[in-house]
């Protein structure tokens, strides 16, 4: 080796120190930002778990609350459904009453048609004011009325003073009398169907204190 060479190397064992040194020290600084930013890293990670934990907690909590709510509620409203439902049942039943009741007021079959259609004239005309009236059914009793009914009505109304009228209606089926004055400003519409319709509210409501005490059929209707 010559001089030369001898010299260059003594002057870069002094700079490759140096270099290794600075090296070193980066390499320490660098180990140490690692672990801080590694311990940062951990202290942030379990701070937004912690975080996590309570806002689920929280809204777990505040769900359950809402669920328990929902739940008493729903039970409370049970028995106020089954009222609901029960009293639409008896409505419906009742409605079902009322109409068979009104078609079986025209049926005739198995009934005194001349001893019924004289009680119901003769309750009509004790209960108006005047001595002449006209009093109507349907033309197709008129076979079973028979002669001489409207001396029968006078005499169970117990106005034997009493000016009648027979009129036979062509358009009707119904079963019953209506009863007019001479003026027809009086009219006692005495029909088994107008009777029904009177006495219905007082009946409905019976009937749906006496439906309300037992068990109902179960409804065969669907809900949508």
């Amino acid at each position: 080796m010559t001089e030369k060479a001898r010299g260059a190397g003594q002057e870069t064992a002094p700079q490759d120190a140096l270099r290794e040194e600075i090296l070193g020290d980066a390499r320490r600084q660098a180990e140490r930002l690692l672990r801080r930013a590694r311990q940062e890293a951990k202290t942030l990670t379990e701070k937004a778990d912690a975080e996590i934990d309570a806002w689920r907690n929280a809204h777990l909590e505040n769900a359950r609350a809402k669920a328990a709510r929902r739940v008493e509620l729903t039970r409370t409203r049970i028995p106020l459904e089954r009222g609901r439902m029960r009293a639409n049942r008896i409505e419906v039943l009742l409605q079902q009453l009322h109409e068979d009741a009104r078609k079986r007021c025209a049926d005739r079959e198995g009934l005194d048609v001349r001893g019924i259609v004289i009680a119901l004239a003769a309750e009509a005309v004790r209960g108006m004011a005047g001595l002449q009236f006209a009093i109507e059914v349907p033309v197709c009793d008129r076979e079973a009325l028979g002669a001489n009914w409207l001396d029968e009505v006078r005499c169970q109304a117990e106005r034997p003073d009493l000016k009648l009228e027979a009129r036979y209606a062509e358009d009707r089926r119904d079963f019953g009398p209506v009863v007019h004055d001479a003026a027809e400003r009086q009219v006692w519409d005495n029909r088994l169907v107008a009777r029904l319709d009177r006495l219905w509210p007082a009946l409905r409501c019976e009937l749906a204190d006496r439906m309300a005490l037992r068990e109902l059929p179960a409804s065969t209707e669907t809900t949508s």
